[in-house]
């Protein structure tokens, strides 16, 4: 009797049983801040910071002399936690990458949903910057519907120029200088 249980409910599954895949439980990503101090040439740590979180979007920027961010990040992820990286939030969501910046549209249908109507609360654009060849060639492996582990520091990056970029220091704020910029010293794709 014990065989028979396996085939038989492989055979009531041979006409369409489809694998459930659990929405995940991403928790908003951790920070402890602390006083800025020289982590790298032309960046200073100012928090460190872990997540576990949704890429919604990936954006790949060639080193360009109109975007210097580009010279030390060179790959944007738009990512989602929280109710923001559930199944039913995203099926109403069109999540798209532009000049380092993220933008979302939901249709009429998907504003009925007040977790749609905070996305912004528990998502964000981060400017990665990979803080050895490893965790470049781990950033290479990320994709779009991919649940990553990230861990490293929330940064301001100067330039010779004096031009410098500073990460948004809290999760929630919108708008030019809310991405996070983080010099990553590890990803890990948890599921892809």
């Amino acid at each position: 009797m014990k065989r028979l249980v396996p085939i038989l409910a492989l055979l009531l599954c041979a006409g369409g049983c489809s694998k459930q895949v659990a929405d995940p439980h991403l928790p908003e990503p951790l920070q402890a801040d602390h006083a800025p101090a020289p982590i790298a040439d032309g960046m200073v740590g100012l928090a460190t910071f872990s997540g576990e979180v949704l890429v919604m979007s990936r954006r790949d920027y060639p080193v360009h002399r109109e975007d210097p961010l580009s010279a030390v990040s060179p790959t944007d992820l738009a990512v989602a936690w929280g109710p923001s990286a559930r199944s039913d939030v995203r099926a109403g969501l069109d999540v798209w990458q532009v000049n380092r910046r993220f933008a979302w549209r939901a249709g009429s249908k998907a504003w009925a949903n007040p977790d749609v109507r905070s996305f912004m609360r528990h998502s964000g654009n981060w400017h990665m910057i990979p803080a050895t060849p490893e965790v470049a060639r781990e950033l290479g492996r990320v994709r779009k519907g991919d649940i990553v582990r990230i861990e490293g520091d929330l940064v301001q990056v100067t330039f010779s120029n004096g031009v410098y970029f500073r990460s948004s220091m809290t999760r929630d704020d919108e708008g030019d200088g809310a991405c996070e910029i983080i010099r990553a010293t590890s990803i890990v794709v948890v599921r892809a």
